[in-house]
């Protein structure tokens, strides 16, 4: 970092992150997310100090409301893509219960688990791990239908 100052001489350094560092390292990202991701040590000292807002005013940062929601929600073809694409507009939703109204125009995609087709679907994994993560829902009905053991028989015990 070239506006830093270098703190002592150990093995790591110690950044001292000055106002001018940190409004340097906030320039570089375009949302207060991805300043985070990139530089958690400005973004800590932005926020210790108080110079947050400052540093981040060129970041759009939207104040949520029901019709931007809706609106937000538009651009997502399911439940799962704008719960991923855009994670405050839907937690939004779901704290001011509103969710399913902003969901209505995606398909529901809810899948029946009979016994022979959680059977079928646990054989594409090979342990409960990567099964829980592949398929989800097969995973946990299998598990509240107490069929997971069962189930998951052929898989390695890791």
């Amino acid at each position: 970092m070239e506006h830093a100052k270098v703190v002592g001489e150990r093995q790591k350094s110690v950044i001292k992150y000055t106002y001018a560092v940190v409004k340097f390292e906030a320039s570089k990202y375009p949302s207060r997310r991805a300043f985070f991701a990139g530089s958690k040590g400005a973004y800590r000292a932005a926020n210790r100090n108080g110079w947050a807002d400052d540093v981040c005013a060129h970041m759009p940062h939207t104040r949520w409301s029901r019709d931007l929601v809706l609106n937000a929600a538009l651009g997502y073809p399911t439940r799962k893509l704008f719960q991923q694409g855009s994670t405050q507009a839907y937690r939004y939703a779901c704290v001011n219960n509103f969710l399913s109204e902003a969901c209505a125009h995606m398909p529901a995609i809810r899948q029946n688990w009979s016994l022979r087709n959680l059977q079928d679907e646990a054989l594409k994994y090979q342990t409960k791990t990567a099964f829980c993560q592949g398929s989800c829902s097969a995973y946990q009905t299998a598990w509240q239908r107490r069929v997971l053991e069962r189930i998951c028989g052929h898989m390695d015990a890791r």
